[in-house]
């Protein structure tokens, strides 16, 4: 009846370490976290572009119309005339180089001039002498594109993807798969 007190189970060696498998295993499962983790953080990242792009130029949108007002035209409107204001842009966005202005693309980003003709969505011009901004984001990195143009599509009256105008949707699908690694997009409002 005892003999099972006096039996000796064999003792377990105790795990000096991992096996290769188990190795392998946690590295495969890092790496696929790490891919993960950059995939959100890239996305981050050009989300962040795109929406400081778009508060660049809304900012710029919403001072430039009391020149106008002021003044009758935007004659006279160019970089060096939003560069010495301190209400079209932040003072963040301007380089340190006189009348350039830096964006997520370019440190050369931005060009601001007058213009005397604007063509609305429906194809209809209007025109008159100084009458327009016109507001060209330089070097826009091609996969931003259409994120940006549809940020300001509802409040502008002509939007340019290179040289062609946008007037809808699948027009500016075409014009931003169409634009490569960078583009210039102008932007024309009342």
């Amino acid at each position: 009846m005892n003999r099972n007190r006096n039996m000796r189970f064999p003792q377990k060696k105790k795990n000096a370490g991992w096996t290769l498998v188990e190795i392998v295993i946690a590295i495969v499962i890092a790496g696929i976290l790490a891919a993960g983790g950059y995939n959100v953080y890239s996305n981050w990242q050009q989300n962040q572009k795109s929406e400081s792009m778009l508060s660049i130029l809304n900012k710029s949108f919403d001072t430039l119309p009391k020149m106008k007002t002021t003044y009758g035209s935007y004659d006279g409107l160019n970089n060096a005339y939003a560069y010495t204001s301190k209400r079209i842009v932040l003072d963040t966005t301007k380089s340190p180089t006189a009348n350039k202005f830096v964006t997520p693309f370019s440190t050369d980003g931005l060009t601001y001039d007058s213009v005397d003709s604007a063509t609305l969505k429906s194809g209809r011009v209007l025109s008159g002498t100084d009458q327009f901004i016109s507001i060209i984001a330089n070097d826009v990195e091609g996969d931003l594109c259409q994120d940006i143009v549809e940020g300001m599509f509802a409040r502008i009256d002509e939007i340019r993807v290179g040289s062609t105008r946008v007037a809808t949707a699948p027009a500016i699908t075409t014009a931003c798969a169409a634009a490569g690694t960078s583009i210039n997009i102008t932007f024309i409002n009342n």
